[in-house]
């Protein structure tokens, strides 16, 4: 609630600072000086909604005796009434971006990794999307991509929506949107492989970093978004056996 007071505030705050340093018509800022009538907290208020201290201070020194559209500084020269104001709206400022901090990515439970590291990787996996058969698959490992890449992985065309399956056990170590791959979920699986799974429609609703996933878990659906978007929907499938995004092999052999 205190951060709904403090955004109304800095809202007609902006509208005062207007009236100060451009130019309002006269009936706009009648109109505008009386919508702000009586909005502005006292220390008191301040006190019973959580305000901080320093900022009390302030609305303290805003309302003490302003009653002209301009007061007289120590020197005698005439500033603006609506001066304060800025200096709250500016500390209000630099206090929100201050308590925004980032959220930092928490590292994968590390039993789990360890177990996974022992576990052997099938030679055969299931294919990752919902009624596709060996004989529909297309390899297309190496084809030449934009900008001189070559395709680290197979391409698997399915309609949008199709449900998409994690072909091994495994931890949900990333899950983003990106302009190359568009929605993607990277999940660690066995002897520390890696599995990519990109231009998803959309991920499993719930889905988070470090859900432990079993073969054949939804995941998520098909589509083609990233630079896919002007593609036939597929999932982008790639296995990687050197790290994240490192030593990437070709998947065609593995699904059966």
């Amino acid at each position: 609630r205190s951060s709904a007071v403090i955004s109304h505030s800095f809202t007609h705050f902006t509208w005062l600072l207007n009236i100060q340093m451009f130019h309002v018509e006269p009936e706009q800022q009648e109109h505008l000086t009386t919508e702000l009538n009586g909005c502005w907290l006292s220390p008191e208020q301040a006190t019973a909604k959580g305000i901080p201290t320093a900022m009390k201070k302030l609305i303290l020194a805003i309302n003490s005796g302003h009653s002209a559209d301009r007061d007289h500084n120590n020197n005698g020269e005439l500033v603006p009434r609506y001066l304060p104001y800025f200096i709250l709206g500016f500390i209000i400022s630099l206090f929100a971006a201050c308590t925004a901090v980032p959220k930092k990515s928490q590292p994968l439970p590390a039993n789990r990794v360890a177990q996974l590291q022992m576990q052997r990787l099938d030679t055969r996996l299931p294919i990752p999307v919902k009624g596709i058969k060996r004989n529909e698959l297309t390899d297309t490992w190496g084809a030449a991509r934009s900008q001189g890449r070559r395709h680290e992985g197979i391409d698997i065309m399915a309609p949008r929506g199709t449900k998409v399956y994690s072909s091994t056990d495994g931890l949900v170590a990333d899950l983003r949107d990106n302009n190359l791959g568009g929605k993607v979920i990277w999940i660690l699986g066995p002897s520390g492989s890696w599995h990519y799974y990109a231009h998803l429609d959309g991920h499993k609703r719930g889905l988070a970093v470090g859900d432990y996933v079993k073969k054949g878990d939804l995941i998520g659906y098909v589509g083609n978004t990233g630079n896919a978007r002007y593609t036939a929907t597929h999932l982008h499938y790639g296995l990687y056996l050197s790290g994240k995004g490192r030593g990437a092999v070709n998947p065609y052999p593995y699904l059966r």
